[in-house]
Parts: structure tokens; sequence; C-alpha cells
């Protein structure tokens, strides 16, 4: 899958996660459902059911971390999946949860490996590209 899309994925499921445990989910919910169905207006109660699930299991129980990481992780493969029959659908997601699409790019160059090797050592560094400091 191309890593800007599954980029773009994961935030939306971080932000569609989040939405779920705030008091404004159930107005959030109808345009999500929308979205998610447009392409297949056969696949909304599906949708909206799935979307209940995951909302009941990360509301009762708000403090595990483990299991936001699941939905997380289980709302990004939905996400990505989807979009690839709408081309547009995280950039539309991104508008109703109002945050900019992040891009795989904004978000790598964010981060920075500092390392040092002493007595021979090696240190790989692998991101964009491969390099490797001796």
């Amino acid at each position: 899958m191309d890593p800007e899309v599954a980029g773009l994925a994961l935030a939306a499921a971080n932000s569609l996660i989040d939405c779920m445990a705030q008091d404004a989910w159930d107005h959030v919910k109808v345009r999500i459902s929308s979205l998610l169905s447009r392409n297949q207006p056969t696949a909304a109660p599906g949708i909206a059911s799935s979307l209940d699930r995951t909302q009941s299991q990360v509301a009762g129980d708000r403090s595990s971390e483990v299991i936001r990481r699941e939905a997380v992780r289980e709302w990004s493969y939905k996400l990505e999946a989807l979009s690839l029959l709408d081309s547009d659908l995280l950039s539309d997601l991104h508008g109703v949860f109002g945050s900019a699409p992040v891009t795989v790019a904004t978000r790598a160059s964010d981060i920075t490996l500092q390392a040092k090797a002493d007595r021979g050592g090696i240190v790989f560094q692998q991101g964009q590209g491969n390099q490797v400091n001796r």
C-alpha cells in the first residue's frame, strides 16, 4: 500500500477514535457513516453498526490504551481499503475532523536520530533511504 495513503489513513483513524470518546460523537457519526458509504450505499447500516461497536468498546474503557490502539489499527486498515474505492475519502474525513491531512513527508521531517558509535561500532539509520555512518 502507498505509504502516503497509509499515513493519511492512520491519522484519520486516530481522529475517528478520538471523536468516539467525545460528547458530539452522535453528530459526527452521521457524517462519518455518510462519507464511508457514499460509494456503497447498501453498506451504510453495516458501517454504522461497526462504528457503534468500536465506539462502545472505546467509551466502555476510556483508560485502556490497548483498546484504543487496537481500534485505531482496525479503522486505519478499513479506511485505507475504503480509500481505494474513493480517492477523496481521507481528505474529506480530515475535513470532518477539522484538521489538515498529515502526510508521511510532514511527519518524517519531524523525526531525528542522534547516535554515536565508539570503539569501531557502527550506527545504522533506516528511513526514506539507508545511510550507514562509521
